[in-house]
């Protein structure tokens, strides 16, 4: 969303803290059963949102962690982040297919 301001981590520094094989070829950014596969080059340019503005991110809007990848769709920003994995394929993108699901009805 044009001019908010969100402040987090990196998520390529939370990768490299972590010492991330650099060959798996996705990190999958999950919030219960709402899951995303992300590239690692989009994974790169990815952040573990903590604060909106000067505040701590608040819950209505996916804190205490939400994904933020700057010009990816929107179903990929995951609210409410609890699990994030680096893996050699990604598991199946439940975010797509339930934003898919509701532009269906």
């Amino acid at each position: 969303m044009p001019g908010l301001h969100w402040e987090g981590p990196a998520l390529a520094t939370v990768l490299a803290a972590v010492s991330a094989a650099p060959s798996a070829a996705c990190v999958q950014v999950s919030a219960g059963d709402f899951s995303t596969p992300l590239s690692r080059e989009d994974a790169s340019k990815a952040m573990l949102a903590m604060r909106l503005g000067s505040e701590t991110l608040p819950i209505e809007h996916g804190g205490p962690v939400r994904l933020i990848v700057p010009g990816a769709d929107c179903y990929v920003t995951v609210k409410w982040v609890d699990r994030v994995e680096v893996r050699t394929a990604p598991a199946t993108d439940t975010a797509q297919a339930i934003a898919r699901a509701r532009l269906e009805r």
